[in-house]
């Protein structure tokens, strides 16, 4: 975040839900990047992002987390990188070094920058999180279903992919198999910004909670529901 009003905002949102925030850089001087979201009445949305901050952080957020031996906390140690990280730190990310061997989730941020993922094609223990369309953005061609793309993305040499599609459901797939689950679509879509995000993060907690793979998939993707429906807490 910039040292500007909505950096320090941010931060004490953090605090007031009891977060930690001293791993929270904050950079003299900047301001703190931002969204600009568009919303219909069905929901729609479109929007554009300002990742300015983030990506002239990048080098220092690697070197940063690299010394703070953070990810030598064993195997269940797990980094979450986002897709609007600048193309050469996310290269640095998947490359050898400090990072080798760490367990990441790559969230696509956008179908825009989807191809960004194409860094972590082959590295071992990365599960990559997108929607069919960005899925598609990737490959070049159109998916008929989650199913489908979570298994091409596989086949043209991601480890792991869990992908999301309003129409056929999510879909779990690595070289050992798939699993998918098509949840009965929310009402009401309250909600629209952020049901990625919340189906991954809930993909990863039920994971630690030790769920099985069929049953991890089912707990997120309800929770994404939910969330898009206004049921679920903050």
């Amino acid at each position: 975040v910039g040292d500007d009003d909505e950096g320090r905002e941010l931060i004490a949102a953090l605090e007031g839900d009891g977060l930690p925030t001293e791993g929270v850089m904050m950079l003299d001087g900047q301001r703190t990047d931002r969204c600009m979201f568009i919303l219909d009445g069905n929901g729609s949305v479109t929007g554009v992002s300002d990742c300015r901050l983030l990506e002239l952080a990048g080098e220092r957020l690697i070197r940063r987390l690299a010394e703070s031996g953070a990810l030598c906390s064993g195997e269940d140690a797990v980094l979450i990188v986002d897709g609007n990280l600048s193309v050469g730190t996310l290269a640095e990310l998947s490359g050898d070094g400090p990072f080798e061997g760490v367990q990441m989730r790559f969230a696509v941020a956008s179908d825009g920058k989807a191809e960004r993922a194409k860094a972590f094609l082959g590295r071992r223990r990365t599960t990559i999180h997108l929607n069919r369309v960005e899925a598609e953005m990737i490959a070049g061609r159109e998916f008929e279903s989650s199913a489908a793309a979570a298994g091409f993305l596989v086949e043209a040499g991601f480890e792991r992919a869990v992908v999301s599609d309003l129409r056929s459901g999510v879909a779990d797939c690595d070289r050992n198999g798939s699993v998918s689950v098509n949840p009965k679509p929310a009402d009401r879509a309250v909600r629209v910004l952020g049901a990625g995000d919340r189906l991954m993060a809930a993909h990863i907690v039920a994971e630690f909670r030790g769920l099985s793979r069929h049953d991890a998939l089912t707990f997120a993707a309800q929770e994404a529901r939910d969330y898009v429906a206004g049921k679920s807490k903050e």
